[in-house]
């Protein structure tokens, strides 16, 4: 090969070089401010539900359109208690709330943001103030130690595996991510324990963030009634539905003694089981 021919090879190869030096370049800078993920899934099990969107677009007043229905929406700070130096499985539980979030974030905007904090951070005095202000009593994040293995060894550690979310300046609700574990009863960190509960977690994400969320920023909760007077279930027996939906409806019971008029203002009724017939009135 003649001189100039070498040369030639030279400068397209560096060129070529400097070609795609430049679009990775490009493509971090712009990933720096887009974020997208391609779900490739049959069952699109990572692609946000409509009704996720819907309530994350009604969220962020850029929208003329949606903000005269959001109304004024103050910013939703969450606060993840997964950072440190967690084992491998916790540690891909942590980055797939992150991806969530972030998926959140570009249709709601600076309306959602979150901060992942060591819970062991700190003086131990620190770390004990915080670890009783997150366990509020057992109404806030319960926690969860695992035994897992590394470098040859069983080691030990105590999660808060859940979020606080302030809203306006102040905590107003917790999401628990992960089951807490009883007092004394660690969790084995298995690689059944990571199919099983960490991924139906996972699998969960979505509606544990947007149901906690959506319960935080619910101004007033639309009343649904359950119907009486016709022999159904009583209050003892319907208790687990009405603790399922007690936290996004005013649930109340109502006997209509002929009257629609009872239902006036009431969003949704729910008859369960009856055992006799309705009036005329009664249905119309």
């Amino acid at each position: 090969m003649s001189a100039k021919a070498k040369n030639t090879a030279k400068i397209y190869n560096w060129a070529l070089l400097l070609i795609i030096v430049g679009v990775v370049v490009f493509v971090n800078i712009i990933g720096t401010f887009i974020y997208a993920r391609i779900d490739m899934t049959e069952d699109e099990r990572y692609s946000l539900s409509q009704g996720s969107i819907d309530f994350l677009e009604k969220m962020n007043p850029s929208d003329a359109s949606l903000a005269k229905d959001a109304g004024t929406v103050n910013r939703l700070y969450l606060k993840i208690y997964l950072q440190g130096n967690l084992p491998a499985e916790i540690k891909r539980f942590r980055n797939a709330i992150e991806d969530k979030l972030m998926e959140f974030k570009e249709i709601a905007g600076d309306r959602i943001e979150y901060e992942f904090i060591d819970p062991t951070f700190g003086t131990e005095a620190d770390q004990n103030l915080l670890k009783e202000n997150l366990y509020n009593k057992g109404k806030g994040i319960l926690p969860m130690e695992i035994i897992y293995q590394k470098d040859g060894g069983q080691n030990q550690m105590m999660l808060w595996p859940g979020a606080e979310i302030d809203y306006g300046g102040i905590t107003k609700g917790y999401i628990q991510l992960l089951p807490g574990s009883p007092q004394g009863q660690p969790v084995q960190l298995s690689p059944e324990f990571s199919e099983t509960t960490i991924q139906n977690s996972i699998n969960n994400l979505e509606y544990m963030l947007v149901s906690a969320l959506r319960k935080v920023i619910q101004k007033s909760k639309p009343r649904i009634a359950f119907i009486q007077g016709h022999g159904e279930l009583r209050e003892a027996e319907t208790q687990r539905i009405r603790s399922l939906i007690n936290d996004y409806y005013s649930v109340e019971d109502i006997t209509l003694n002929d009257s629609l008029k009872a239902l006036d203002g009431v969003k949704g009724v729910i008859i369960a089981r009856p055992q006799t017939g309705f009036s005329d009135k009664d249905l119309y």
